[in-house]
């Protein structure tokens, strides 16, 4: 009576504290960990044909990879994500209890306690998918649901059927079964000879699937990857604030994403790059590009073998904004390439709106019915196939704002890219904000001079000069000795003027740090 009592409390207490650490996960998750789940929702394209659920079978783990990414796919949504994967911890922590009780493990709840716990820890790295705590689950689950003890002869014969029908569903999953197994066999001791050539035979048989599954052994058997540890917490709180406000921005949340990195101490180039391109949308770049030093526009540097990964990624983003559908399309096709398997819904999404802006109808329709095909993206992409006047409005405008410019070039210096865009439309007013604050950006005060007169004279003819672009103008005029008859017509606040004089007095202080003056003195050419 007593021991049953002890059990029940014991059971209870268990439920209690695996419930509180799942809630604790699940605050941290919506709370803290937002942008991991629309990223990894990003990197897929899961399509609900049955010639994309067969290639799950070229791989092992084919049903945890296919219930994994079909659930992936429901990330998207902001609170869908953490739901989802504290159910899948919660399938992990009942697995194991099942498993370590038939196993007879005397430290029951600790070892419990032990494999949620790391799996929480692993699931913190943006590479760990949900296909992995499903495999971990499954290999828990089916080492409890084997019928074996007292009846060694019958362990034997299911052991060998089920390490390979494991590994066939769970990938590494089979792994952990193996270990399992080994660990009841050492524990019983019950004709340990014909249950350990029993469990090797298996395992050594699945270094044959090698050339069925055209992979490498290491790689195979630990499929879909099991041990992504995050060695830093602070690197992963990184990652996680470039993901979130990549998100942010995406979903069309431009102010969240002013408060979000205004509010924060510790800058990421990839935080800028949004920060300044929300900005620049708002019609503020001028007011904002000093505002959080040293700043990042991704004007200055190309794309190639060292550029980050995260700014890769966001690259397609500044090129639609400023409205070069060349330029965008060669940045979504590379997003793809950089992301797991080559598949990117959201990158696969721009390739097809390029194609409507540009007018090609044909390549947009191929892109529109993958698209179809998705949750996420289904009812979008159906009305464009229609051609929905409502749908399509938003890139028949967005026409105008195209590259016409008929030339091949062999570069992808920014400057060639936006001046052209002016050139095929003068009225590109974030393109020119993008011009004239790279020149800025680079020191380099006669282009800022020379573009400003070809495009920005005319955009404000009658209105008074953003303080930045007057600030520049003092130092380009002091440059050029201009006469004092000349000031006015480019730094009309005579505030700045007093305040530049100042500068001249005490140049380089501190007192100015907030200044283009300050920048140019004082600051590195970020690329």
């Amino acid at each position: 009576m007593t021991s049953r009592l002890s059990s029940i409390l014991g059971h209870r207490a268990w439920l209690w504290a695996c419930g509180l650490w799942l809630a604790a996960c699940l605050a941290f998750y919506v709370g803290c960990y937002q942008g991991l789940f629309f990223h990894q929702a990003q990197e897929q394209l899961f399509l609900l044909t049955p010639s994309y659920v067969a290639t799950y079978f070229s791989a092992p783990a084919w049903l945890s990879c296919l219930a994994g990414d079909f659930l992936t796919q429901f990330y998207y949504y902001r609170y869908a994500g953490p739901l989802i994967l504290v159910a899948a911890l919660a399938l992990v922590a009942l697995a194991a209890r099942a498993a370590l009780s038939r196993l007879g493990a005397g430290r029951l709840h600790a070892l419990t306690a032990l494999i949620v716990l790391a799996e929480s820890v692993l699931t913190l790295h943006y590479a760990t998918r949900l296909s992995s705590v499903l495999s971990l689950a499954g290999g828990l689950a089916l080492f409890a649901a084997m019928p074996w003890r007292g009846r060694p002869s019958l362990s034997a014969a299911v052991q060998m059927l089920a390490i390979p029908l494991c590994f066939w569903l769970f990938g590494f999953g089979a792994m952990v079964l193996a270990a399992l197994v080994l660990a009841d066999v050492l524990m019983e001791r019950r004709q340990m000879t014909l249950r350990l050539i029993a469990l090797a035979l298996p395992v050594a048989c699945l270094g044959m699937a090698r050339r069925c599954y055209l992979m490498e052994l290491g790689p195979m058997l630990a499929y879909p990857g099991a041990c992504h540890l995050v060695t830093s917490p602070a690197d992963a709180l990184t990652i996680e604030k470039n993901f979130r406000v990549a998100a942010e921005y995406q979903f069309g949340n431009l102010n969240r994403v002013v408060r979000m990195v205004d509010a924060d101490a510790h800058h990421t180039d990839v935080q800028l790059f949004y920060y300044n391109l929300a900005m620049a949308r708002r019609g503020q770049l001028p007011e904002a590009v000093m505002r959080h030093m040293p700043t990042f526009l991704g004007t200055l540097g190309r794309i190639g073998p060292q550029t980050p990964h995260f700014v890769i990624w966001g690259m397609d983003e500044l090129y639609w904004a400023l409205g070069d559908m060349t330029f965008c399309e060669r940045a979504a096709i590379m997003s793809s390439v950089f992301t797991r398997s080559n598949r990117n819904i959201f990158k696969v999404r721009r390739l097809a709106e390029v194609n409507l802006v540009t007018g090609d109808t044909l390549a947009a329709r191929k892109y529109l019915r993958l698209l179809g095909h998705t949750h996420v993206a289904g009812r979008w992409a159906d009305r464009l196939l229609r051609a929905d006047s409502a749908a399509m409005r938003p890139y028949m405008a967005k026409r105008q704002w195209i590259n016409r410019i008929d030339t091949l070039r062999q570069t992808d210096r920014a400057h060639d890219i936006l001046t052209e865009l002016l050139q095929s439309n003068p009225d590109n007013r974030l393109a020119l904000d993008y011009l004239l604050c790279t020149d800025l950006m680079a020191k380099d005060l006669r282009q800022f001079v020379a573009d400003y007169l070809r495009f920005g004279a005319d955009a404000w003819r009658g209105r008074q000069l953003p303080e930045l672009y007057q600030q520049a103008f003092c130092l380009a005029l002091s440059v050029q000795k201009a006469p004092p008859s000349e000031w006015p017509h480019y730094v009309s606040d005579p505030a700045i003027r007093r305040r530049f004089d100042a500068y001249c007095r005490e140049r380089g202080h501190r007192n100015f740090s907030d200044t283009y003056w300050y920048y140019f003195d004082k600051s590195k050419i970020r690329k």
